[in-house]
C-alpha cells in the first residue's frame, strides 16, 4: 500500500494465505486508465475503503471520483508521459470485462519533501528510520476485489506499474507498508524490493497497529 493508504481499521489487511488455491479468471488486461475508467475505479476503491460521503457504496464512490481524476490528470509536472493510474479487467460470471482492481504511481517531489519537514517539524537533510521519507517515485494504492483475489492481479498491477517507471528512465520507486501487511510484503519482494528504512514520515501517511516500512526497487 502506498502514503495516505495505511491507516486502516482493524482486519483492512488480506489474509496471508500463500498456500491457498489460485483463482481462474477470464478475460483479463492490465492497461494505463483512461478518463472512462474512473468511476470503476472509485467504485472498487469504495468497496474497499470506508471514506467520507454516506454510508452506501455508491456514496462512497461518488466521494472518490475527484481522487482518481487527480491521479489520472496529475499537476505536478514529473514526467507527464508516465501513467499514474492502472486498471486490471476481468470478466465476472461469463459477462463483459470489467475493471476489478487497480493500482497507482506518485511522486514525492523536493517541494512536497520540504513541505512535509515543515508541517511535521523534521530535518528535511536527515536520512533513515522515523525521518521524511526520500522524494522520488512511489508505488502507491494497489486494490484487488475480493472477488477475484488470488487470481495473479496483483502481481500483473506491480509489473505494469514498474515496467511503465523503467520505460521512463527511473531508476528507484519505493512503496510504504505496514510491517503486518504480509500479504503486500510478500507480492512486492519478488520484484527485488528491499526494506530501506523503517517508520518513514509523509504528511498524511500513518501505519495502523504496526512498524512502517519503507521499501525501494533499485534498477541497474
Amino acid at each position: 500500500m502506498g502514503a495516505k493508504d495505511e491507516a486502516r481499521p482493524p482486519g483492512f489487511f488480506a489474509n496471508f494465505e500463500p498456500d491457498s488455491p489460485r483463482v481462474k479468471l477470464e478475460g483479463t488486461r492490465v492497461r494505463a486508465a483512461s478518463a472512462d475508467d474512473v468511476e470503476a475505479v472509485a467504485r472498487v476503491a469504495a468497496a474497499r475503503f470506508a471514506g467520507p460521503g454516506t454510508d452506501t457504496l455508491e456514496g462512497r464512490a461518488a466521494a472518490q471520483v475527484g481522487r482518481f481524476e487527480r491521479t489520472l490528470a496529475p499537476s505536478d509536472g514529473e514526467l507527464p508521459g508516465l501513467p499514474r493510474l492502472f486498471v486490471a479487467e476481468a470478466r465476472l460470471a461469463g459477462g463483459a470485462p470489467e475493471v476489478v482492481a487497480f493500482g497507482t504511481l506518485f511522486v514525492f517531489t523536493e517541494q512536497l519533501r520540504l513541505r512535509a519537514g515543515r508541517e511535521l517539524g523534521l530535518d528535511h537533510g536527515a536520512r533513515g528510520d522515523g525521518q521524511l521519507a526520500p522524494a522520488g517515485w512511489y508505488l502507491g494504492g494497489l486494490v484487488v476485489a475480493e472477488a477475484v483475489r488470488r487470481g495473479g492481479l496483483g502481481r500483473e498491477l506491480t509489473a505494469a506499474r514498474l515496467a511503465a517507471t523503467d520505460a521512463a528512465g527511473v531508476t528507484e520507486v519505493r512503496f510504504t507498508a505496514n510491517a503486518r501487511n504480509r500479504p503486500t510484503l510478500a507480492l512486492h519482494e519478488p520484484f527485488g524490493f528491499v526494506v530501506e528504512a523503517r517508520n518513514p514520515r509523509m504528511s498524511g501517511l500513518a501505519f495502523s497497529g504496526g512498524e512502517g516500512l519503507l521499501l525501494l526497487r533499485r534498477r541497474g
